[in-house]
């Protein structure tokens, strides 16, 4: 017997994935989260959509939480997204952060809510092709809360679609033909330790005070509740080291979630650093920041690609959220 889906328990069904998620639901498309709700109240035996949503509330239910993650959570990406952010990493964080770390040779650098591992992979090929890190240890942890999407990064296996912002000598250089397939390489794929984790818990494994050079959070908060962003945030900047860079989505702001960082600005783009010490010198006012190693070379080919399919990616991304990834 098909068990009835009403308001009120999808009210208690939102507030209990709020908690234990992050996600703000309310602009999600009510038919099809009814739909959801009355197949999984359906799947569990639930005497109602109230009961179930209580159990996951109380974190009884972990592998429905699990699934309802998948099912609510949208982690479309693609390798070398957005070339302002990318560039803004090597011009800037990269020589900041070398020279700052050139006793230790060391850096650690998070990849939060990182989907299907197309955005901390990149990150790892722009490490290997920074011949200024070469024989450094660097080491790049990314996270979801999706398992789904963890198992698939760890696979490291991607149809043309994800390669559709790739240059052809990243391409050439990174990654390995198998049949319709591109198959990330070891040397790209060493860097990278994939998780599953919920960017909501208070996670002591995870935020580590100063443990992350870098963090990349980006199309993560804006889906969250201010007070769920505003929680993430402090802890990001609780495991950024002093002077540390924080990268947002396009669409993000720290506006009235956090005091923690001083913006920066270069080629286009805005980043975040952490307070407590810049790495190099006292921040220069935007504009004033002059890329350094900038050269020819591949990197410089991602505004080229981004040229070519820059209606294909508008039209996939118009497509509506749900929630973050």
């Amino acid at each position: 017997m098909r068990r009835p889906v009403d308001d009120a328990g999808l009210e208690l069904l939102r507030a209990a994935v709020s908690k234990r998620l992050g996600l703000h639901l309310e602009g999600a498309n009510p038919a099809v989260l009814a739909s959801l709700a009355q197949e999984r109240v359906q799947a569990t035996g639930a005497p109602s959509l109230a009961a179930y949503a209580r159990r996951i509330e109380a974190g009884e239910l972990a592998g429905e939480l699990r699934l309802l993650a998948e099912r609510l959570t949208v982690g479309e990406t693609y390798f070398f997204r957005n070339e302002h952010d990318l560039r803004a990493f090597t011009d800037l964080a990269v020589p900041e952060l070398r020279a700052a770390r050139a006793a230790g040779r060391r850096l650690r650098i998070l990849s939060a809510g990182c989907a299907t591992g197309e955005e901390p992979y990149t990150l790892a090929m722009l490490v290997v092709g920074a011949s200024e890190l070469a024989g450094w240890d660097v080491r790049i942890r990314a996270v979801d809360v999706s398992p789904a999407a963890i198992e698939r990064a760890r696979r490291g296996r991607y149809g043309a679609w994800s390669l559709r912002q790739t240059p052809d000598e990243a391409r050439a250089r990174f990654f390995v033909a198998d049949g319709r397939e591109h198959v990330v390489a070891p040397e790209v794929a060493s860097l990278v330790e994939f998780e599953e984790r919920n960017l909501v818990d208070d996670d002591p494994a995870l935020w580590t005070p100063g443990g992350y050079d870098v963090v990349f959070c980006r199309n993560v908060t804006m889906y969250f509740p201010p007070h769920v962003a505003r929680a993430v945030l402090t802890r990001i900047a609780a495991s950024l080291v002093p002077g540390g860079f924080l990268f947002l989505g396009h669409a993000e702001t720290l506006f009235g979630l956090s005091t923690d960082f001083d913006v920066r600005e270069t080629r286009g783009a805005f980043i975040y650093q952490r307070r407590g010490g810049a790495l190099v010198a006292p921040l220069a006012p935007a504009g004033d920041l002059a890329p350094t190693g900038a050269g020819p070379g591949w990197l410089e080919a991602i505004h080229a690609a981004s040229e070519r399919v820059g209606a294909l990616v508008a039209r996939h991304e118009a497509a509506p959220a749900t929630a973050a990834r």
